[in-house]
């Protein structure tokens, strides 16, 4: 069966677990939508049909390095964080321009310049300029869109009340309170990863011509070298002398069923088992994934032939999904 092999090292990487928040902990590997991901980025999701993967490698050490959190409150008051304008409100975009803080350990808001430390001057004005107008609408909603209703009917009570609104509700949602944090994340260094990818000759054919267009694995900044890519011939002729002494994930049932064996002989109640994510549907705007069992191993060679089994001159490979 042909698959391209593809040697990859990456100087830092975080794959990180998607359930973790205070501390971003890492996959020892990265998880196969992850590769999935970048294969699909650098190829072009429509170029490419369905493609089987197989991840094994190891890393030098696991670090871990704080960084500064900020957090966007829900609303907006003197004693939570600091005024910020969101000028991309309507992107996904995190950037912000500092409008304002109150000074530590004082009490104070955002409509008073009293133990208000200021940024700028003129988006502060604006901000309290955009506040006024909303407390004037909701007043007047308040004292008078009843009457207006009775009066003048609904569509044009409503209508008065949306001339009011005008564009200033739009711009006052650019302005958020903003908490800051100390937060960690676990960072592996000197990362050698094995990768074997399995599909039909087209797909393998336009994966190979891409293979050097995937730039990172992990984050953005987790750049890749791709130290060696080639297209080989796999078997599933059985070869003991064959002993992995990477890390990798098998599927659980090669290791319980004793195909494959580890060198401290673990039994597959002993070995670390995820559930990874793998390809996604959209439902209700959402991203639900399918999650596939595997084991994460490490030293291990073959001692039984299986159908899920194959081999290069180097590794084993057991594809994943």
């Amino acid at each position: 069966m042909k698959a391209i092999r593809a040697i990859l090292h990456q100087t830092s990487a975080n794959y990180r677990k998607e359930e973790t928040v205070s501390n971003k902990t890492t996959y020892p590997l990265p998880p196969i939508s992850t590769v999935l991901g970048a294969i699909y980025e650098a190829c072009g999701k429509d170029e490419v049909n369905d493609f089987r993967v197989s991840i094994q490698g190891k890393y030098e050490s696991l670090m871990q390095k704080p960084y500064l959190n900020h957090a966007f409150l829900n609303s907006v008051s003197g004693d939570r964080g600091m005024l910020v304008k969101v000028p991309n409100a309507d992107v996904l975009s995190s950037a912000f321009v500092q409008v304002a803080k109150i000074h530590m350990g004082a009490k104070g808001n955002f409509e008073s310049d009293l133990n208000l430390k200021i940024y700028d001057r003129k988006m502060l004005s604006e901000y309290r300029e955009l506040k006024n107008l909303k407390c004037e609408f909701i007043r007047y909603k308040k004292e008078n869109h009843k009457s207006d209703i009775a009066t003048l009917g609904k569509e044009k009570a409503d209508s008065i009340l949306n001339e009011m609104l005008g564009g200033f509700d739009k711009e006052l949602k650019k302005y958020y309170a903003v908490t800051t944090s100390i937060k960690y994340y676990e960072v592996l260094t000197n990362i050698d990863l094995a990768l074997h990818i399995s599909a039909d000759d087209e797909t393998l054919d336009t994966i190979f011509k891409h293979i050097n267009d995937i730039k990172s694995i992990g984050r953005s900044e987790d750049f890749i070298d791709v130290e060696d890519a080639r297209i080989i011939e796999l078997t599933n002729a059985l070869d003991k002398n064959i002993v992995c002494r990477n890390t990798a994930y098998i599927p659980p049932h090669l290791v319980a069923d004793g195909n494959i064996i580890c060198s401290d002989d673990s039994e597959i109640e002993n070995c670390t088992v995820y559930y990874l994510n793998e390809r996604y549907t959209i439902e209700k705007n959402k991203r639900i994934f399918n999650k596939v069992r595997v084991a994460y191993i490490s030293d291990f060679k073959a001692v039984k032939e299986s159908k899920d089994i194959y081999f290069d001159d180097k590794y084993i490979v057991a594809f994943l999904h």
